[in-house]
């Protein structure tokens, strides 16, 4: 199990600790939103599998936008929503986040790529569209 395993612990001087375990290594960090600009932190997001956030408080918007940019897989467990702290989080029908449950329809939204938005938008305005009787593009 994992107790028996010799834990070793790497400090970085800035609160960044590296726990290697056999076999895999886990990476604790403060997770900022500037992480592309950061080099030492974009190396290590670069070489991960996966981002992991358990009540990440006011970094589950930068932990989201992490793995999008990087491109690797994710998973947040958010507990609360700050609706006065992050007044600009915005749903996709541009309601304010004020509810756990607008919390996650908005990180899912954050999610996405540019890309995919730009497309889930153009399949609503296809479908309002036809729905009104007009084609749609």
């Amino acid at each position: 199990g994992l107790r028996s395993r010799r834990q070793i612990e790497i400090g970085w001087g800035d609160g960044r600790i590296v726990k290697i375990f056999p076999g895999f290594t886990q990476v604790q960090l403060c997770l900022t939103s500037d992480a592309q600009h950061d080099e030492q932190l974009s190396s290590i997001l670069r070489s991960c599998v996966l981002i992991v956030g358990m009540h990440p408080d006011q970094a589950t918007d930068s932990i989201v936008c992490a793995a999008r940019d990087f491109g690797k897989a994710f998973a947040v467990v958010p507990c609360c929503v700050f609706p006065s702290e992050f007044s600009a989080r915005r749903r996709r029908n541009n309601e304010p986040v004020h509810t756990y449950a607008h919390l996650l329809e908005y990180l899912q939204l954050l999610a996405s790529s540019p890309q995919q938005q730009a497309q889930q938008q153009q399949k609503k305005n296809n479908s309002a569209a036809a729905a009104a009787g007009g084609e749609g593009e």
